[in-house]
Formats: C-alpha cells, sequence, structure tokens
C-alpha cells in the first residue's frame, strides 16, 4: 500500500474519494473503515446522506449519543458486523489540537511492531488517506510536509489541487474605530441590517462568531447584542459547546429545510458540511488564518447555480478575538 495525501477545494467531492472505497471494502472483503472526524455536524450529515443514497451500514459515535445504552449497541453491531463504517470524534475546540498531534504515533504504533531482535515488523498492514481543502504547500506555513511528518506518512502519492472558488464574491469593508462603545454599536448596528436583508430576502447565510457565546448571545438577544432580539424566531444557532444534541440537530435541520435562512455559529458547523444553497458567509470577527478563512468560505454556493459571497465588516478592534483564541489554542 501507498498512503495518499490529497488538497482539493470545497465541494470537489473529498468525501466519496474515502465512502467509495469504504463501501467497496466493506462489501467484497468484509473490512472495517474507521472514519477520524473533529465535527459532529460534519459526522451527522454525512451519515445522513448516506442513508439517503440507500447505505445503511453505517454509524457514528461521539458525545451527542446519550446514553451507555446506545453507545454499547452501536460497538456491537460493528464488532458483529452489522455496520461498516464509524465516526469517532476527538474533542474540538482548545484540546483538539495535542490529540491530533500525537494521532501520527498512534497509527505508527499500530503499523509496526519491534521483534524480539529490535527490529520492526509488519503489525497492521494498511493505507493513510489525508484529505483537506486548505493546507499550504511550500513556504514558511508549509501545513502539507508538516502532515504528512506527523502522520509518518509512507512514500505518500501527493495530490495539490487548487483550493481558488471563482463561484464566490467578496464583500469586505473596512471601518474606523473610534471608542469601544461606540465600535461594538456600530458593529452590531451594521449585523442587524445586514440579518434583517437576508431575512427579507430569504438568502441562506452562515454568520461566523469567534465564541460560542457570542453566537448563543446574538441567538437570544443577550447582553450588547440586544438589538439583535427582533430576530430571535427567524435565527437559529449552532456550536460545538451546544449541550442539548437535539437542539443542535433540530438548528441544523431547520437550516438544511430553508425553514430558518440565518443561522449564527462557531466553526464547529461548517467543514464538509453539504448544504447546496448557501448564499452568504458573514465572519463577524477575523479567523484565525487564511486556511481556516478559505474552508469556511467555502461553505457557500456549492450548487453551481448559486453565485456566493463572502462578506466581512472589518473594525481593528476585532483583532481581539484572534488573539485570544490563538492564545488559547496553544499546546
Amino acid at each position: 500500500y501507498r498512503d495518499i495525501f490529497i488538497t482539493a477545494p470545497t465541494g470537489a467531492g473529498k468525501s466519496m474519494i474515502f465512502q467509495i472505497p469504504s463501501i467497496y471494502l466493506t462489501q467484497k472483503y468484509k473490512k472495517l473503515i474507521i472514519i477520524i472526524e473533529p465535527l459532529k455536524g460534519l459526522q451527522l450529515d454525512q451519515q445522513k446522506n448516506l442513508e439517503a443514497a440507500g447505505y445503511l451500514k453505517s454509524a457514528y459515535l461521539n458525545s451527542d449519543i446519550a446514553t451507555m445504552v446506545e453507545r454499547e449497541k452501536i460497538i456491537d453491531d460493528v464488532k458483529n458486523g452489522r455496520i461498516d463504517e464509524a465516526h469517532i470524534v476527538t474533542t474540538w475546540g482548545v484540546g483538539f489540537r495535542p490529540d491530533y498531534w500525537y494521532l501520527g504515533t498512534y497509527l505508527n504504533r499500530m503499523r509496526a511492531k519491534r521483534d524480539k531482535t529490535g527490529k520492526d515488523k509488519i503489525y497492521h498492514d494498511f493505507p493513510i488517506f489525508a484529505c483537506t481543502a486548505t493546507a499550504v504547500n511550500g513556504g514558511p506555513d508549509d501545513t502539507v510536509s508538516d502532515t504528512v511528518i506527523s502522520l509518518y506518512m509512507n512514500d505518500p502519492i501527493i495530490k495539490i489541487g487548487s483550493a481558488k472558488r471563482s463561484d464566490i464574491d467578496f464583500d469586505i469593508t473596512n471601518y474606523t474605530d473610534n471608542t469601544y462603545d461606540e465600535y461594538r454599536d456600530e458593529k452590531i448596528q451594521i449585523l442587524g441590517e445586514r440579518i434583517n436583508k437576508w431575512i427579507d430576502t430569504k438568502e441562506k447565510t452562515i454568520v461566523y462568531c469567534p465564541y460560542s457565546s457570542i453566537a448563543h448571545q446574538m441567538k437570544n438577544g443577550e447582553k450588547e447584542y440586544r438589538k439583535l432580539d427582533v430576530f430571535k424566531d427567524d435565527t437559529c444557532v449552532y456550536t460545538g459547546g451546544m449541550a442539548d444534541a437535539y437542539e443542535k440537530s433540530e438548528a441544523m435541520r431547520l437550516f438544511k429545510e430553508s425553514e430558518i435562512n440565518v443561522m449564527y455559529a462557531t466553526k464547529a458547523f461548517g467543514m464538509g458540511i453539504d448544504i447546496p444553497d448557501i448564499k452568504n458567509v458573514y465572519h463577524y470577527a477575523v479567523t484565525g488564518g487564511l486556511s481556516d478563512y478559505i474552508q469556511e468560505i467555502g461553505r457557500a454556493a456549492r450548487d453551481n447555480s448559486i453565485r456566493g459571497k463572502a462578506i466581512v465588516d472589518y473594525f481593528n478592534g476585532d483583532m481581539k478575538y484572534m488573539n485570544n483564541l490563538f492564545g488559547m489554542s496553544q499546546i
């Protein structure tokens, strides 16, 4: 086997590249395929899409499965061959980066086992396939090489595709900061005017928020976001920190089925989730880096008939959010 590393733009079909071989391997050779994904929303979306396509032998495991009985049933089904795709999640947020950092070491130990002579011999023989929409290739932020090294990929086949999307326009406006109160009030006022328009024109829109707390305050019209109270019934919220799994899945359903067209979200909603008719992606604050930004605006215009828009109303005061997030995500 040879390992594979692929970059391809959002909507290019990366999920199919591992789903089709998984189905083939399980049907022909009775193999168990494990897919490691950091987002619970992505797991649910892909599993539902497989079911809709008539493929019923898949399941996911994450913290939204409320009871040990349900969890043990899924594991038992896997052991007995009734499920052949399992999505395993690690914690998304402050702690996810260290977990992924050690993933390569764990996979390498599974592949090689040292015998009594001190030599490595094959223990489990399997390929690793890694795919992403945004990895930087070359230069000081060469995440392609970093990933290949950290996952101990063995002479991988590397295919670097373009991340560019010609069907997304940019609407980026720079504003002058004054006092903090004026900055905050003007920023929220601008957002409120935009939300009013999106609801009126039924343009499906994601409003990306830097923290889970801000997304919920916007939805509920709380604290400084009380001006957004008028949109309470016309918006939904989706964040990784939501304790109520039903509330989260219901928000996904309402947004997907266009019963609600504006969603406040953190990066927990996005990666790989296939909702084709999203028109706008609005960033309330700047992202942690260019790769994150490309990934998140890639939610727009997955339907070829739609022209998407990436929108930012930028104030210098917005940098505080990025600085805080950088501090929290360090190992």
